[in-house]
C-alpha cells in the first residue's frame, strides 16, 4: 500500500475546516486514500479501493469531498474527454505538477514530467504575449501493452 502524505492530510484538513466545512468520517477516508495517489483518479476508483478495504465510503459523499477540496485549491479535475474526468490531489506545496500519457484502449493513466516541455510551452505564451495561469497536457495513444496486442 502506498505510504500516506501526512502533511497533505493535515493541510487538507485544516483547510476545510477554516473554510467553514464540517468534519465527517467520510471525507476523512476520500482526503486519507487521495493523500496515497500518485496520480489522478476517478471517483469510482476511490469508492472501490475504499470498499476492498472495508471502508464504505458512498459515492455520492465522495463527490461531495471531491468538490470541497477543489473548493479550496487542494485538488484538480482533469478532463480526459471521453475517459471521463478524474480528480487529482495538489501538493501541499501547491507543486507536484506533471502531465498524463492517457491509453485510448485500456484507460491506463501515467504522469510525466518533462522540463524541456515546460520550457517549450513558456517560450511559446512568451513568443504570443500570453499569460499563462495554469495548463495540462495529456498525451492520447496506446501503452506498449496494448499497442502490442494490436500488432499481434
Amino acid at each position: 500500500m502506498t505510504r500516506i502524505d501526512t502533511e497533505w492530510v493535515e493541510k487538507a484538513t485544516t483547510e476545510l475546516h477554516a473554510s467553514g466545512r464540517r468534519a465527517g468520517g467520510a471525507r476523512a477516508e476520500v482526503i486519507t486514500q487521495l493523500s496515497r495517489e500518485t496520480c489522478a483518479v476517478t471517483a469510482e476508483q476511490i469508492e472501490r479501493t475504499l470498499a476492498g478495504a472495508n471502508r464504505r465510503v458512498g459515492r455520492a459523499s465522495i463527490y461531495r469531498a471531491l468538490e470541497a477540496l477543489a473548493h479550496v485549491g487542494l485538488v484538480q479535475r482533469v478532463d480526459l474527454g471521453e475517459s471521463g474526468s478524474r480528480w487529482e490531489r495538489i501538493g501541499a506545496n501547491g507543486h507536484d505538477h506533471h502531465h498524463h500519457l492517457l491509453c485510448s484502449a485500456c484507460g491506463q493513466l501515467v504522469p510525466f514530467e518533462d522540463d524541456g516541455l515546460e520550457t517549450a510551452l513558456h517560450h511559446l505564451a512568451a513568443n504570443e504575449d500570453f499569460t499563462v495561469d495554469s495548463h495540462e497536457v495529456t498525451l492520447h495513444g496506446r501503452c506498449a501493452s496494448c499497442a502490442a496486442k494490436q500488432a499481434a
